[in-house]
């Protein structure tokens, strides 16, 4: 096996267009033999894909409600609607009210989904996991083949493939019903085109790059960012050369760079970005339209909650038990792996200059995409999904920098370390969110009263869930929710009780009100002309029906 200096020095210092070429000189060998090496991490990633696989599968027939069923029921409910003839772009979540449409981001998860079980008739759930699966499988082939944009050889390609494999973010969220895999898909796949078309050019490269960028951010807008500054990095190594020899008094070097360099903003950046906010202004505009969306969901009034604050940015509390403890146990797999990530970073930053500013690179678009989007990182487990990627191959390249040193304690700390990773990846995966992937979390009991007692097409009013889309997911039944726990009288209800039209409300559900609130419960009861006294109670949750004074409808199926 030859390692190529030259080649790689080029690469490190922004030359791109020599990443498919090998130099003339090589490297020095390896302290320890390569080929040892090479067997040695090919049965490590043989393992952890052999384990990965298993994790992958767990809970495949379980509800979605295992960990943020908030997202994954409105993921899937909306699937369900799409399936029942929903519009395919102003797709319904029918749960604050009609006309049911507050689409978030594009659907084009769903679609695969909904496509997915049209064709095989395979159930909505498993559907759902198994395109998130094949997404997240997917990733990691393009994970190998942009690893060639570096240089580096098949097996230290397999070693960060392997920190990937076992990392208990990827195997839990990987399997959910959500669009987090397909997100991270469409992103690689936008950084690969874009490294071809830096280091090849060809206008087929970067229209369909572009065309990736595109999907990427319509899909995940918060996905995609943090894939334009890598695109931005590799851009900028690209130029580097350039800008030196334009220092030195030889401007014509830069200027032959900036026709790539247009074409990389036009196709890569701002095509994107002007169809993803096409994409939120139309979105936007459909939500408008729904009384109880209109001023709580919009991407407006959603800014602080997106960013965060100046004082959570500067917050050691975030840092410190968010970052480092939580995110980073469900990365490596325990504070441990945290602590021995960080080392491995630091020693191979320090040994080979080589890869440092590969290393710095990666893990500083992991800071970034948490400095920017801070309190959706902090609130959400699996935001961290779009962007622990990048640390991950930050600290593959640590791993690759020591096994490739001359000096022996370097590379057997190297290949320590990479098997140290891997247990306590998996080992941390088993003991925490492979528990949470096998225990099946059952909808609320009062899903199963809903079923019996209002029809198919009925509207039920939903009080002390916020707007989670969980019972009216299963229920299979449009719902209006008011998080805000609002009087029948205020304006935004009455709108949306209005554009019921001649369709009255077939169910209220309480869940936890009456305890909290049974006058204002009470109040809201006798307003809607319902029963005070719930028909049937189950779990948490209360069923009240119409009054029979008030009622001429039917009320069960």
């Amino acid at each position: 096996m030859s390692l190529h200096s030259a080649h790689e020095s080029r690469v490190a210092t922004g030359g791109a267009e020599e990443a498919s070429r090998p130099a003339g000189r090589e490297y020095p060998a390896a302290a320890v033999s390569p080929v040892r090496w090479q067997t040695v991490i090919a049965l490590i990633f043989c393992a952890a894909l052999v384990h990965a696989l298993v994790q992958l599968g767990q809970g495949w027939e379980n509800s979605v409600l295992d960990r943020h069923g908030f997202r994954q029921s409105q993921t899937a409910i909306s699937t369900y609607y799409l399936l029942r003839g929903s519009s395919w772009l102003a797709y319904e979540t029918p749960v604050l009210g009609p006309n049911w449409s507050i689409p978030m981001e594009f659907p084009t998860y769903q679609w695969l989904v909904a496509a997915w079980v049209r064709l095989t008739g395979m159930p909505l759930d498993s559907s759902g996991r198994l395109v998130s699966v094949g997404c997240f499988l997917g990733s990691l082939v393009l994970v190998y083949a942009g690893l060639r944009h570096w240089g580096l050889d098949w097996s230290r390609r397999l070693v960060i493939l392997t920190l990937l494999l076992t990392s208990p973010l990827y195997l839990f969220w990987s399997r959910t019903f959500m669009i987090e895999s397909l997100a991270l898909l469409l992103g690689l796949a936008f950084l690969v085109l874009v490294a071809r078309y830096l280091r090849s050019g060809g206008l087929g490269t970067l229209a369909t790059a572009c065309l990736c960028g595109c999907l990427a951010g319509l899909t995940k807008i918060t996905t995609f960012y943090t894939f334009t500054l890598a695109a931005a990095a590799l851009l900028l190594g690209k130029l580097y050369p350039s800008l030196r020899m334009t220092l030195r008094g030889e401007p014509a070097a830069l200027l032959r760079q900036i026709p790539l360099a247009l074409g990389l903003l036009v196709g890569g950046a701002l095509i994107p970005l002007a169809a993803t906010l096409a994409w939120t202004a139309y979105a936007d505009g459909v939500k408008e339209t729904v009384p109880l969306a209109a001023d709580y969901i919009t991407s407006t009034a959603l800014r602080d909650w997106n960013f965060g604050s100046l004082e959570q940015r500067l917050s050691s509390k975030f840092w410190y038990s968010t970052v480092l403890g939580r995110m980073g146990s469900d990365i490596f797999g325990a504070r441990i792996g945290t602590l021995a990530a960080l080392s491995l970073i630091a020693i191979g930053a320090s040994i080979a200059p080589a890869y440092r500013s590969r290393i710095m690179v990666s893990a500083g678009l992991f800071l970034a995409a948490l400095s920017t989007f801070t309190n959706l990182h902090y609130v959400h487990d699996y935001y961290q999904y779009a962007n622990a990627i990048f640390l991950l191959v930050g600290v593959g390249f640590a791993l690759v920098s020591m096994l490739e040193s001359q000096q022996p304690r370097w590379s057997y700390c190297g290949i320590a370390g990479f098997a140290l990773l891997t247990v306590i990846g998996c080992y941390g995966h088993n003991q925490g969110l492979r528990r949470v992937a096998r225990h099946d979390t059952p909808p609320e009991p009062i899903v199963a009263e809903i079923r019996k007692r209002v029809p198919q097409d009925g509207i039920i009013l939903i009080y002390g869930r916020g707007w989670s889309s969980a019972i009216p997911y299963y229920a299979e039944r449009r719902a209006i929710m008011d998080p805000r726990y609002r009087e029948p009288g205020h304006p935004k209800i009455q709108a949306a009780l209005a554009s019921l039209g001649d369709t009255p409300l077939a169910g209220v559900v309480s869940c936890g009100v009456r305890q909290r609130d049974p006058e204002g419960l009470r109040q809201r009861l006798e307003s809607l002309r319902f029963e005070t006294s719930p028909a049937a109670t189950a779990g948490t949750c209360e069923f009240y029906q119409r009054s029979e004074r008030h009622s001429d409808q039917p009320t069960g199926e």
